[in-house]
């Protein structure tokens, strides 16, 4: 028998640019939104933390360190800058970057929500279970933190609705009330609407 260790398609370009010192740039997913953001990045090298394998650098948009895991890069690595275009801080640790970054957080919970048909791609991949109804379909999603989950489930608007836990749903309409004081603020110092 021999072991065999899989990699994801962008491990060879981002390896090859840290080791190159170039500038990359990708898109990239994350399970919370539908769309996939551009990102460019001054790769410091690639690592494997719990069995993923991840990025650490310069993100260029940003202007701070971020580690990205390459199983959510979609489409290709594009190389954008010149070899030898940065110098990445000496000394720096990226599994214990990767592991302050992804952190020791335990998604116990679980949150189950009603989608509307067809809506909320970014919560049915995240979804641990997914079951089709006649009022749309019921995704249970793991969550470690109510109110970060509610920050999440607002950007979906009446797309989504917290059936269970009490406790999110309540952090779901909290959120819902200070958005819409916040509206109520600005019609009536007659700004933006």
């Amino acid at each position: 028998l021999e072991p065999m260790v899989t990699v994801d398609p962008a491990f060879a370009p981002l390896t090859a640019a840290a080791r190159d010192r170039r500038e990359v740039a990708f898109d990239y997913r994350v399970p919370d939104r539908d769309a996939p953001t551009h990102r460019r990045l001054q790769p410091w090298g690639v690592v494997c933390w719990r069995g993923r394998w991840y990025v650490v650098g310069h993100d260029l948009d940003r202007e701070a360190t971020r580690c990205f895991r390459l199983s959510r890069v979609v489409g290709p690595v594009r190389v954008t800058g010149e070899p030898g275009g940065y110098e990445p801080p000496a000394g720096v640790d990226l599994i214990s970057h990767v592991a302050r970054w992804s952190g020791p957080v335990e998604r116990t919970g679980r949150a189950t929500v009603l989608a509307a048909p067809g809506r909320a791609a970014g919560l049915r991949r995240w979804a641990v279970e997914v079951a089709a109804g006649p009022d749309g379909d019921r995704l249970v999603l793991p969550y470690a933190d109510p109110d970060s989950l509610a920050a999440h489930l607002v950007g979906y608007g009446p797309d989504v609705r917290v059936l269970d836990p009490p406790e999110v749903r309540e952090a779901v309409i909290q959120r819902l009330k200070e958005i819409a004081a916040r509206h109520d603020d600005l019609a009536a110092a007659g700004g933006p609407r």
